[in-house]
Order: C-alpha cells, then structure tokens, then sequence
C-alpha cells in the first residue's frame, strides 16, 4: 500500500523526494488505521519513523518549496 503511494505520487509529480516522504508519512495511518494495529510498540515506531523522515528530508523540503527540486525523468528514451 505504502509502495502504491510513492509510485501515484511519483507519477504524478515525479519528485523522488516528495514520493518518499508521502510514502512514509503514510505508513502509520496504514499500519495503525487501515490494518488495525494493537502493538503499541509498533504504533510508537511508525510514529517515530514518519518523524524522523521529515526531519531528515528538511533539504528536499526547502529545495521543494522554492521549487528547485530535481524531477525525475520517467519513460524518456536516451538517445
């Protein structure tokens, strides 16, 4: 499910960086509200994880808001 995230958002924006931290911003809502997690342990990780990706990806968040990120390029043929 989380895999599904990246490549819709990937698709969509082609940001590799946006794409990964979509994916893992969403991990705890999957783990703990769609497949009904009672690990608390497990709710603390995910949590956990989600925030240490943000802090973590601080420069790709900058370069994305003034729009100076890199885009990957997808389906381009090299000549």
């Amino acid at each position: 499910m989380v895999l599904g995230v990246f490549l819709i958002v990937l698709l969509a924006t082609r940001y590799v960086s946006l794409s990964s931290m979509t994916a893992g911003l969403s991990f705890p809502f999957f783990l703990n509200i769609v497949l009904k997690n009672q690990n608390q342990t497990l709710l603390i990780f995910s949590l956990f994880v989600a925030a240490l990706l943000i802090l973590t990806h601080k420069k790709n968040i900058v370069r994305l808001l003034k729009r100076q990120e890199t885009k990957v390029n997808l389906f381009v043929k090299k000549a």
